[in-house]
């Protein structure tokens, strides 16, 4: 499976830049286009679905596992609180082991893992779990097993903390309040990364210490904050903030070189 999936990625990097190794603005409008049945998009999604077994399994897992585990996180009603979410982590762990043995009931469509969290049954749900009774079923439960198996070893390691014996396995009231605006997920860290790199591609020239103040000042509001002050009071602290600029930077320095 591994070499299908190496050997798909290869021709959908070549397929999305036009064999170049970069994706540049050129190639943005062909491959955006999803009404021309050349363009990279269908393409690309043609050569993937080449290896019909994988996508079945990869879609059961996306289904079953993915896409309920992403509403779990994102849910304003359910697991309110990151401590909330170690229950479901724990099930998560238990129901991964028991696919990596047998994986019947994730490729069939029959398990909930969250029941807090209903399964999204749509076309797509309906096209993949209709193929279980295929030939190749004994080849899509011995993938689905390979990569629950994955799964898990990779979610008793990240999330070691937060499962039974850890840290932070623990629903003290104390810890509760301590973490009580501890975000559920890492998007925000990802969107900031994203943003610095996009910064760095269109200013290649720019310093880090202008990249940061620029995505200081857009993440944390800082014109909102500013325009909510007294205006005498906000001359003051831009006044000593253009100061201890020099300062501030020197100081950056220091901590770089340390």
């Amino acid at each position: 499976m591994g070499d299908v999936v190496n050997k798909a990625v290869k021709e959908y990097e070549i397929i999305v830049t036009d064999g170049t190794g970069k994706l540049g603005r050129s190639q943005l409008p062909t491959f955006s286009c999803w009404s021309d049945k050349d363009s990279a998009a269908v393409r690309c999604i043609c050569t993937v679905c080449s290896g019909l077994v994988e996508i079945l399994s990869v879609a059961s897992i996306g289904k079953i596992i993915t896409t309920p585990f992403l509403k779990l996180i994102g849910s304003k009603t359910v697991a309110t609180h990151i401590l909330d979410l170690n229950q479901h982590f724990l099930q998560l762990q238990i129901d991964l082991k028991q696919w990596s043995k047998d994986p019947s009931d994730l490729i069939s469509g029959e398990t909930v893992l969250f029941p807090e969290v209903p399964l999204c049954k749509d076309d797509i749900f309906d096209a993949v779990f209709s193929n279980y009774m295929l030939p190749d079923t004994d080849v899509i439960s011995e993938s689905a097993s390979l990569m629950s198996t994955h799964l898990y070893l990779i979610v008793s390691r990240l999330l070691i903390n937060q499962l039974p014996e850890g840290c932070h396995s623990t629903n003290s009231e104390t810890i509760r309040k301590e973490s009580l605006t501890v975000p559920k997920h890492n998007r925000t860290s990802e969107k900031i990364l994203a943003d610095f790199k996009q910064i760095s591609h269109f200013k290649p020239n720019a310093p880090i210490e202008h990249i940061e103040a620029t995505l200081m000042w857009v993440n944390n509001k800082t014109v909102e904050w500013l325009d909510l002050m007294d205006p005498e009071i906000k001359n003051a602290k831009i006044t000593l903030a253009m100061k201890r600029a020099h300062e501030f930077i020197s100081k950056w320095h220091e901590r770089k070189i340390n």
